[in-house]
């Protein structure tokens, strides 16, 4: 079973020109939870502790701070056919902007290809853990290896543990490759990698 990994982007768009997204990231509850905690940090902080978590000019930091205030938890697709909803969210691969999701170029693969990325591609993130290629992820801000103390846990990399790997590497695509074997392929970088390799 073949199994790649890539980084997410920083910047991110709503793609409301690609198809609906197929389903919500793996881990609900756990996005929720950081969501709060970076709700906390606005409270608590205000303006300053969002920007020395982020690490982001002013610019930035408002534009952040906007899609923070926008956020709503999704922990079920079937809130994906509610309407305001669907304006929040698109599929993953659409979602994120930068080189390599250009590269990548998902609008113009035809069907097959797309199914192969969808049972073979997952993108590492610091807020989702993980993320199939139409899952449905809202734009945020929140790197992997951003300093945030939650659940007991000293940072990022602590908070997620194995749970992104195991998810990972017990995915069944609907093709499975034959005599079974796993093989993940790291085209990550290595601040995102270090949240998967180590526990393979």
């Amino acid at each position: 079973m073949l199994q790649v990994i890539i980084s997410p982007a920083k910047q991110m768009r709503v793609a409301r020109d690609s198809f609906a997204p197929r389903g919500i990231p793996p881990f609900p509850e756990q996005t929720e939870q950081l969501f709060h905690e970076l709700r906390r940090i606005e409270r608590n902080e205000g303006a300053e502790g969002l920007r020395r978590l982020w690490n982001v000019n002013d610019a930035l930091l408002a534009q952040n701070m906007e899609l923070l205030d926008r956020f709503e938890a999704v922990r079920d697709e079937a809130v994906l056919d509610d309407p305001a909803i669907a304006t929040l969210v698109s599929p993953a691969v659409f979602s994120y902007v930068g080189i390599q999701y250009r590269s990548l170029a998902p609008e113009v693969l035809d069907l097959d290809a797309l199914t192969w990325l969808q049972e073979h591609l997952w993108i590492v993130s610091g807020f989702y853990g993980c993320v199939r290629p139409f899952d449905a992820v809202e734009p945020y801000r929140l790197e992997m290896g951003a300093r945030l103390a939650v659940d007991g846990a000293r940072d990022l990399y602590a908070f997620w543990g194995d749970r992104i790997a195991r998810t990972i590497t017990a995915h069944q695509p609907i093709t499975p490759v034959p005599n079974g074997g796993q093989t993940v392929v790291n085209l990550a970088s290595v601040e995102y990698a270090k949240a998967v390799l180590p526990h393979l």
